[in-house]
């Protein structure tokens, strides 16, 4: 459904066009994840969620994918206005 949005996502991430936000280095840094797991599970990933920011009225896309080890990531990320994909968290799935 989103294939389109995720190879764009992609083809940025493989020319190192991405940005994190500060509360996306605080976040990876709580879950002791590195920017390069974040990036790899958005690879690996499906998009299973998409959402309007209620203030900005941009479209973010939840990301669920693999880091290095399998363990599982969730991502949120928006394509900015700069033309890079900004991430804007990233968290360990919680396995039940």
């Amino acid at each position: 459904m989103h294939d389109r949005v995720l190879r764009r996502l992609r083809a940025l991430l493989e020319a190192d066009s991405y940005v994190l936000t500060v509360h996306a280095v605080d976040e990876l840094a709580e879950d002791d994840i590195l920017a390069e797991e974040a990036v790899h599970a958005i690879m690996l990933g499906i998009i299973t969620e998409a959402q309007t920011d209620r203030s900005t009225r941009e479209r973010k896309y939840v990301i669920q994918g693999p880091d290095h080890t399998g363990r599982m990531l969730g991502v949120v990320v928006k394509l900015g206005i700069s033309g890079k994909v900004v991430v804007l968290t990233a968290y360990r799935e919680e396995v039940p």
